[in-house]
């Protein structure tokens, strides 16, 4: 389960010869800095809702019957090769941003507008991991019969 969940966080799926991301430094603003996996993971997520249960309920009455067709179409390596796609376009869409791992480089700047991007970015990552992993769970388990 937590594997197809990580497919479509797009660091997952991209290869800068940063570790994921994780070489790259960001200011936050102030003195905050983080990476940019940390980010991806953990930062655009609680900044969308810091609360799981509500987040999930928000992003649910959002998925349509069609989307929720589309999503459940391809495979794992196509949903792969799509995250791949948002790293490129989206993650690493930075000012600044080298291939390897700099412990000396600067934490770099979000542009403008990055902040939204990312977070119309994770919440689509997130809709189509939950229907797919739905998707996927609801055919694996379709033959079980349960017993009292």
């Amino acid at each position: 389960m937590h594997f197809v969940g990580d497919l479509h966080q797009p660091l997952h799926a991209a290869d800068n010869h940063d570790k994921g991301g994780n070489c790259v430094r960001l200011a936050l603003g102030g003195p905050r800095t983080t990476n940019l996996h940390s980010y991806w993971d953990t930062a655009v997520v609680s900044e969308l809702d810091p609360n799981p249960k509500s987040l999930a309920d928000t992003l649910f009455m959002h998925i349509t019957y069609d989307d929720k067709q589309a999503w459940q179409q391809g495979t794992p390596s196509d949903w792969a090769q799509e995250s791949f796609g948002l790293a490129r376009d989206y993650a690493y869409h930075l000012n600044g941003v080298k291939a390897g791992c700099d412990p000396d480089s600067a934490p770099i700047e979000l542009p403008a507008g990055y902040d939204a991007a990312a977070q119309t970015v994770v919440s689509l990552q997130l809709m189509k991991a939950g229907v797919r992993l739905a998707s996927l769970l609801n055919t694996a388990l379709a033959d079980v019969q349960i017993t009292k």
